[in-house]
C-alpha cells in the first residue's frame, strides 16, 4: 500500500468520517440503507475509495453510472441482476445528463430499492449533487444518512 492510502495520512475528520462509513456498511448487514457519500474532489474520493477496501470487512461492489443514465434503479438493476451484494457503491452521479430526470425517478420509486435491494448502498455525490437530490428528490434524501469527507491542502 502506498503512503497516500493509509489511513493515517488523512485529516482527523476524513479518518473519522470514513470509518464512520466503514461501521455502517458492516452493521447493515443484509438490510437496505442509503448512505450518501459526499466529496467535491475525484482524487480524494479515489483515495478514500481504496483505504475503505483495507479497512472495512464488507466486500463493497462499485457501479460507475454512465453519463447517459436516466434512473438510477434501473442502472444499478441491469449492473447487479438477481446477484445481491454485501455493499454497492456507485460512482458518477456528477457525471449524469439528465440528472434532473435520474432524481425524481429514484425518488417516485424509493421503496423499490429497499424492496429489492438488501444491502447498504451508498452513493458518491457532490456539493450540486446533493444540492439537486434536497431539491428533486427530497422523500429519497430524507432515508439517507450523509458522511461528509473535506479536502485538506494536501488532498487536492
Amino acid at each position: 500500500m502506498t503512503t497516500s492510502n493509509k489511513l493515517e495520512n488523512l485529516s482527523e475528520k476524513n479518518q473519522n468520517s470514513l470509518q464512520e462509513l466503514a461501521f455502517a456498511l458492516e452493521a447493515e448487514g443484509k438490510n437496505f440503507s442509503l448512505i450518501l457519500a459526499r466529496c467535491n474532489f475525484k482524487s480524494l474520493q479515489h483515495n478514500l475509495i481504496q483505504i475503505l477496501a483495507n479497512i472495512c470487512s464488507v466486500k463493497v461492489q462499485q457501479l460507475n453510472l454512465e453519463p447517459s443514465a436516466i434512473t438510477l434503479y434501473t442502472s444499478i438493476e441491469k449492473q447487479i441482476g438477481n446477484e445481491q451484494f454485501q455493499a454497492l457503491m456507485v460512482l458518477g452521479l456528477e457525471s449524469v445528463k439528465e440528472i434532473s430526470r435520474l432524481l425524481p425517478s429514484a425518488n417516485q420509486i424509493r421503496g423499490e430499492f429497499s424492496d429489492n435491494f438488501h444491502f447498504p448502498l451508498v452513493l458518491w455525490v457532490t456539493d450540486n449533487v446533493l444540492a439537486e437530490m434536497i431539491r428533486l428528490a427530497p422523500d429519497f434524501y430524507s432515508w439517507a444518512v450523509t458522511i461528509d469527507f473535506e479536502a485538506s491542502i494536501n488532498n487536492v
